[in-house]
């Protein structure tokens, strides 16, 4: 007797996935504020599957008995794609700059020539840019940044300071905002300096020229951030500018510098260092970020720039 039958039996399934993994990419540091951009990384992620099926088919009958295999191969893939966006700037000093502090999350220098220490602990905010961070100092507890690794010898020339500010009150004299100090004699604090005068908010900017040469401007609005520039050439004298606009001057005016080495602070005004005794200020109370220090005087168009960002 024969008997005939075709059994057909599934036997190997295989499944093999392969993904191939993102690779993560640093967001980028805010360097300076002059030229911000936003950078956006596309990371793909490809996932293949290899499918492979094998079967096995036997035929029987009387005579013999037959088998055949047939094996199918399909192949899937899928691509995801994510994006991450990352916010620089780009640094664009204009000539004659000798240092530029951007206070992002520290006291460096862009040269490294006029790394500043911090006092009295710091710490650190948001910036006036939305990214990045601003020092902020608390005037109780006499915080600031003291520059002692390296003098500045002025000898009477031109020079512009610039900076963002944040005061959030004023409760006593003397805010200090940018100072140096002569570095043996005592109360000759005031070689070139900016800082809030009064409990009112007015800023001056200031010399020591044998009794002081200055100018005061506004009152600042506080919990608001301002930018302030004061320049300096025995052509113009002392010009102080508020948010990129003059604001008042003292008409061409000279002065005679010590030739003594200078010690710089930022955040205060009266050169807080062991080698020179201070007779004045106090140290800044709110955010302070983007410190430019230029050894020449800036043009109107030149501090409108900076203060447009």
């Amino acid at each position: 007797t024969s008997k005939n039958g075709i059994w057909k039996k599934a036997l190997i399934g295989l499944l093999i996935t392969v993904a191939a993994g993102a690779v993560a990419v640093p967001l980028a540091l805010k360097f300076a504020t002059t030229t911000p951009s936003i950078a956006t990384t596309i990371t793909t992620e490809t996932t293949t599957t290899l499918t492979s099926l094998t079967t096995l088919t036997t035929t029987t009958s009387t005579a013999s008995t037959s088998t055949s295999v047939t094996t199918s191969t399909s192949v899937t893939t899928s691509t995801s794609t994510t994006s991450t966006t990352a916010t620089t700037a780009t640094t664009t000093l204009m000539p004659g700059s000798i240092a530029f502090w951007s206070l992002d999350n520290n006291g460096l220098d862009l040269y490294n020539n006029y790394n500043g220490n911090p006092v009295g602990s710091p710490t650190y905010t948001t910036s006036f840019l939305g990214y990045g961070a601003a020092i902020n100092l608390v005037r109780s507890s006499s915080q600031y940044l003291s520059i002692t690794s390296r003098q500045l010898l002025m000898n009477s020339s031109s020079f512009t300071i610039e900076a963002w500010i944040y005061p959030i009150s004023f409760t006593g004299l003397d805010y200090g905002i940018f100072g140096q100090c002569q570095a043996t004699t005592t109360n000759l604090c005031l070689h070139f300096m900016a800082r809030i005068m009064s409990s009112t908010g007015n800023i001056n900017a200031r010399l020591w020229n044998s009794g002081a040469l200055g100018v005061s401007g506004p009152v600042l609005a506080l919990n608001s951030w301002t930018h302030i520039g004061y320049t300096y050439s025995s052509t113009n004298g002392i010009r102080l500018y508020i948010n990129g606009t003059q604001f008042v001057t003292t008409g061409a005016s000279s002065f005679t510098a010590s030739g003594s080495p200078m010690y710089i602070v930022l955040g205060n005004d009266d050169g807080r260092t062991s080698l020179c005794s201070p007779g004045f200020g106090g140290s800044f109370n709110g955010a302070m970020d983007e410190f430019y220090l230029y050894r020449r005087e800036l043009t109107a168009s030149q501090v409108l720039a900076l203060a447009n960002p």
